[in-house]
């Protein structure tokens, strides 16, 4: 198996034990063990084709249903927000918004569109990289892509049974964004409405995942990877502006990211 995989393994394990640990009620865990098992499902029968091309491109590009399979179990893990970490986050978040927030009011519309649209452009990115290694002639290194995208992410959703927070937006205080009338902000809100857990992750999810896919691109030759760190660091800004994550998430996710690239970029 490919080391992703195996990645992917660990992380159902630990869900499991976790599960247990917390006490998950059986109406959570079902749905949450059979995700987890799809993907499980997924890397078996992929690798036991992998002599047919084919079943090897498919194994390059599963490991991004592997993540967002992570991240449905996980959330379905949450047992509840806690609420003075929630304080200390939204404190810091004050404080920012106490100069970036005039400004957000005066930014020309067209910018805080991009920003907003850019918080949406985590999901692809990984891809996007892939797409790139492919055509860049180093396929051969997206097994190592997605060992660094899905260690990130997984360290992450790893945490949310245990420290819970609700995203900054859900908690009724201001959101000086709101003020704005913005269209990919409403896009947004009806994709989370959709497809998200409805619950923070600390650190952001979105920031690891996007940083350690800007990292990684670093060592490809002719990758483009400062298109890839703008990328990044606009998908954080915005997830911060647009109150979908607090600061201190965005600025943890880096590091988690970090800390994975020196280990094992």
């Amino acid at each position: 198996m490919r080391t992703s995989e195996w990645v992917v393994f660990a992380y159902a394990a630990y869900l499991l034990v976790t599960a247990v640990i917390v006490r998950t009620p059986v109406c959570r865990l079902r749905p949450a063990a059979l995700l987890q098992l799809s993907s499980i499902a997924l890397i078996a029968l992929t690798s036991w084709f992998e002599p047919a091309r084919a079943a090897g491109i498919l194994r390059d590009w599963f490991p991004g249903y592997y993540l967002l399979s992570a991240y449905w179990a996980s959330g379905l893990l949450y047992r509840g927000p806690n609420e003075a970490l929630e304080a200390r986050l939204e404190a810091i978040d004050r404080r920012a918004f106490a100069w970036l927030g005039p400004a957000v009011l005066q930014a020309p519309r067209p910018l805080l569109e991009f920003f907003e649209f850019a918080y949406l452009f985590c999901y692809p990115l990984p891809p996007a990289a892939l797409v790139v290694l492919y055509v860049s002639g180093h396929r051969g290194r997206a097994d190592a892509l997605w060992v660094l995208v899905l260690v990130s992410a997984l360290a992450v959703y790893g945490v949310l049974p245990w420290v819970g927070t609700r995203p900054p937006r859900a908690l009724g205080l201001d959101g000086w964004i709101d003020r704005r009338p913005l269209i990919a902000r409403r896009f947004n809100l009806a994709v989370l409405e959709r497809g998200s857990i409805h619950v923070n992750t600390f650190p952001s999810g979105h920031a690891a995942s996007a940083t350690a896919v800007a990292l990684f691109m670093t060592s490809i030759p002719g990758s483009g990877w400062p298109v890839f760190a703008a990328l990044a660091a606009a998908i954080g800004f915005g997830a911060a502006v647009g109150r979908y994550h607090y600061w201190a998430d965005i600025v943890v996710g880096v590091l988690v990211a970090v800390a994975v690239f020196a280990l094992v970029g």
